[in-house]
């Protein structure tokens, strides 16, 4: 079994991308490390409106698995969120990071070409499958411990930043 990180690549098409995806599928997502900070009461929060910043996350690391027939594209993916009690005096109650990995199984097509140039785009690909189960665990660890209901917001794509890479 070889593994190689990637580099950036060029964008793809969408045409390209369609094509791609139509040979993947999700195979796992687990959370590898969870670490939550707990720094004020959660009650404090207002129900259903946690006041999220804004996730933070932080540069993905994507790795092709490459095991004979099987190819698989192993994407671990740190996200970081931070609850806010809402209003001006705004305190912060907790700060969760976790980095969730995400593995894509891609089935083998003898005519499709290198893999390489699609990797890069899977960064993204993965914190949009990952952030639900965020969700899920968030709201689920607040009902468990009695502190009522957490949501955190839907994800949504963002541009990069001009300069960055």
């Amino acid at each position: 079994m070889s593994e190689k990180s990637v580099a950036d690549r060029p964008a793809l098409t969408p045409e390209q991308w369609a094509a791609f995806l139509s040979r993947t599928e999700i195979f796992s997502l687990r959370f590898t490390s969870v670490h939550c900070d707990v720094l004020g009461d959660p009650t404090e929060l207002a129900p259903g409106e946690p006041a999220p910043e804004t996730p933070e996350r932080l540069p993905p690391e994507v790795r092709l698995v490459d095991a004979g027939k099987i190819k698989q594209i192993h994407a671990f993916v740190p996200l970081r969120v931070k609850l806010r009690t809402p209003g001006k005096a705004a305190r912060e109650v907790l700060d969760l990071s976790v980095t969730a990995q995400v593995v894509y199984t891609l089935r083998h097509e003898p005519d499709a070409g290198p893999i390489d140039p699609y990797l890069e785009a899977f960064k993204g690909q993965a914190a949009f499958h990952a952030w639900p189960f965020l969700r899920e665990m968030l709201h689920e660890m607040f009902l468990r411990t009695g502190h009522g209901v957490a949501l955190l917001p839907l994800l949504h794509p963002r541009a990069p930043k001009r300069g960055a890479k």
